[in-house]
């Protein structure tokens, strides 16, 4: 009996963790070298996504997912949403 409750309690402890989700804006993150330039906010630009899996994720992998192959090495104005 112990044991089933002990496994229960691990169980629902494990998984109150789980469905977080929560969002953040961020004004600019930049992979490039931003020294002299001058970063436009009202420019149009590409909508791009990126994200980060496993165990543990960072932003900044997320940035360099979401501007591989592209030509731009800065992304203005993100949504940046967590979730586990």
């Amino acid at each position: 009996m112990n044991k089933n409750l002990i496994t229960i309690f691990l169980v629902s402890a494990l998984l109150s963790g789980c469905g977080h989700t929560s969002s953040n804006r961020v004004a600019l993150m930049s992979l490039g070298d931003l020294e002299g330039k001058t970063v436009l906010t009202d420019a149009p630009g590409t909508i791009v996504e990126g994200e980060d899996c496993g165990y543990s994720y960072t932003l900044s992998n997320a940035v360099r997912d979401a501007l591989k192959e592209k030509p731009y090495d800065t992304v203005i104005d993100a949504d940046v949403t967590n979730s586990t």
